[in-house]
């Protein structure tokens, strides 16, 4: 029994006890994107505007998407170009190199909207507000091609029409639709106007 202590005290002399020592790292990671889609602004119907979106923080590269899309020239860039039509909110996005996103929004407002401009040529939309049915009609003599869409106030499509206007007028249901403010558009060749419609 002696001689195994004295074999163990000789061998912790021979081969002392290591002790493990942790050392602390600190590791700071890139700071987040941060997106600006710029200030909310007014313009009036037919103003081709340039949307200033910039970003700080971050990974490069890095990637961007404007939203609604269909409404700019390009939903990928920081700069697009918006040809004023209806009032749209937009939102901006952008993501980095390790899939960071972030994302503001901004409201453009476009004035100067309605159908005044196009009254001589006798075209009517009621009633408004609507319930149901929607009636467009145009005047006896009316010979021109016209393009009609009912949006959303954040400009999602719902409804388009391509074609002439019957004597008889169109009708459009929208029964369908939530209740709410809506835009109808109509495009002639040589003009473009909006105007607001409540749905009941």
């Amino acid at each position: 029994m002696k001689a195994l202590i004295l074999l163990m005290l000789l061998a912790g002399l021979l081969f002392p006890l290591r002790a493990q020592v942790f050392i602390p790292v600190m590791v700071n990671p890139p700071p987040l994107p941060i997106a600006t889609a710029g200030n909310d602004t007014s313009v009036s119907v037919g103003t081709h505007l340039v949307l200033n979106a910039s970003h700080s923080g971050g990974t490069a590269p890095f990637s961007y998407r404007w939203s609604p899309g269909h409404l700019l020239n390009d939903s990928t860039v920081l700069n697009p170009t918006f040809i004023a039509g209806i009032t749209t909110l937009f939102t901006f996005s952008v993501r980095d190199a390790s899939g960071c996103e972030a994302s503001d929004d901004m409201l453009v407002t476009v004035t100067g909207v309605g159908l005044n401009d196009i009254s001589e040529r006798q075209i009517k939309l009621f009633p408004n507000p609507a319930f149901g049915k929607l009636n467009i009609s145009a005047h006896p003599g009316w010979t021109d091609p016209v393009t009609l869409s009912l949006s959303t106030i954040l400009g999602e499509q719902e409804l388009h029409y391509t074609g002439m206007i019957p004597a008889s007028g169109l009708q459009w249901d929208v029964s369908h639709l939530p209740p709410g403010i809506y835009l109808f558009r109509i495009s002639l060749s040589d003009q473009s106007r909006v105007q607001k419609i409540i749905l009941l």
